[in-house]
């Protein structure tokens, strides 16, 4: 059985190597030859996974002039930099994709047993505070930074995952999420170049 969305993963590898306007045919090449997958057979699907999309952007071509990914997985949550919010955001914009269409991974950035998960206050970003744990909290807040309509993740707990799968039919807080928004872009932008 074929599956269901077969992913180009990490193309700014190679496009960020490569001069504008060669990156932008290879993106495009690529994206054809995974339409040519979809049509077929191979895989009833296909996507773009970035880690970092902002060496993409200057190589997307609007969906009138290449074809577009049907889904855009890109890192999701409260680990995520204004600056790369930003750029998910963009190319999902160019590439003209609805909601559904964008899905996040690595909420946890990689651990969810990282100390900063201690830290933080995430329930903050759901209206109840008290429904769930922080880590189920932070979860959730990952489906609105950014925007997406899945998050993929790994675990070896059930529990773990049955929390997490509760936590994502919880209402998030839009007006901490549009704080949270606000005071990332401020701090981001104050930050000196390095």
């Amino acid at each position: 059985m074929p599956p269901d969305v077969m992913f180009l993963h990490n193309p700014e590898h190679t496009l960020t190597h490569l001069e504008p306007e060669q990156a932008s045919d290879v993106l495009a090449a690529a994206n054809a030859e995974l339409e040519a997958a979809v049509a077929s057979g191979l895989c009833a699907s296909w996507g773009i996974a970035s880690w970092n999309p902002r060496p993409l952007l200057p190589a997307i071509k609007g969906p009138r002039d290449a074809p577009a990914p049907q889904v855009f997985m890109a890192r999701a949550g409260l680990i995520v930099s204004s600056r790369t919010l930003d750029a998910i955001e963009a190319a999902a914009a160019l590439w003209d994709l609805s909601p559904d269409q964008r899905w996040g991974m690595s909420p946890f950035a990689g651990h969810s047993t990282d100390r900063v998960w201690d830290q933080v206050n995430a329930r903050a970003f759901l209206p109840d505070e008290s429904s769930c744990s922080n880590l189920a909290a932070a979860f959730r807040a990952s489906y609105e930074l950014p925007k997406v309509s899945r998050v993929a993740i790994g675990t070896n707990h059930l529990g773990h995952l049955r929390e997490l799968l509760q936590a994502a039919q919880l209402p998030a807080s839009e007006a901490a999420i549009a704080s949270y928004r606000t005071l990332l872009a401020t701090s981001s932008s104050n930050r000196q170049p390095v």
